[in-house]
């Protein structure tokens, strides 16, 4: 399922935080991606300055990878009050 978001959007913390982007190839926004991005960017080598050819060797040679993001929504009890 594809969500549509803003240009502006796909970078702000609470959208990061839920879903996970995979259309990095877009030179335009490179500089936020790299910016904004946590997991990603290292995960395809991409960082400037901290490519690793160690690395590049190794994770080309996977035959199978899964990746798995877990997202824990935890509920409180509502007899719990809170003071801000």
């Amino acid at each position: 399922m594809k969500i549509p978001i803003g240009a502006s959007e796909k970078y702000a913390d609470n959208v990061r935080q839920q879903l996970f982007q995979i259309d990095n190839n877009n030179n335009v926004e490179m500089s936020k991606y790299l910016e904004y991005s946590k997991y990603l960017p290292k995960l395809n080598n991409e960082r400037p300055n901290k490519r690793n050819p160690i690395f590049k060797d190794r994770f080309t040679s996977l035959h199978n990878l899964v990746l798995v993001m877990v997202l824990l929504f935890l509920k409180q009890p509502e007899d719990v009050q809170h003071s801000f």
